[in-house]
């Protein structure tokens, strides 16, 4: 007689340990009396498994919400990826006009800047096309 090997999965993915729950305690609740799990899923289990499903929704539910307010975020900041610093509605773009302002009533005295919490280095490089950014 030849022996087989085999492997029963346990899943490690919430979604997918929560469905498995769920079909054992379906087949332990259909089998009725003949079950043998009967000393395994008792009404703590199964409504822990309840628990874990609401708890697993409202983690979905999170990510989503944390993803669009992170994005809010970023645009208010001016931040958001493709966003440029001449968008008028973005507190980078009234940093980068305070910046401006400041570096003309400070012209050679730029470290002044400091001043008002901009951090003014020396080691200066020629600013790209658009950056606007190092002055």
């Amino acid at each position: 007689m030849s022996r087989s090997n085999f492997r029963v999965v346990i899943p490690r993915k919430a979604d997918e340990l929560i469905a498995l729950a769920e079909l054992v305690i379906a087949r332990h609740i259909a089998d009725g009396a003949t079950s043998k799990l009967s000393d395994l899923i008792t009404p703590d289990l199964i409504a822990a498994v309840a628990a874990a499903k609401a708890k697993n929704a409202q983690v979905k539910q999170m990510r989503i919400d944390a993803e669009t307010l992170t994005e809010e975020l970023h645009q208010m900041l001016g931040i958001r990826k493709g966003q440029k610093l001449s968008d008028r509605n973005s507190l980078r773009f009234v940093l980068a006009s305070g910046r401006d302002i400041l570096l003309g009533h400070n012209k050679g005295e730029e470290q002044k800047l400091g001043d008002h919490g901009y951090e003014v280095n020396r080691n200066v490089r020629k600013p790209k096309a658009d950056d606007g950014e190092n002055a």
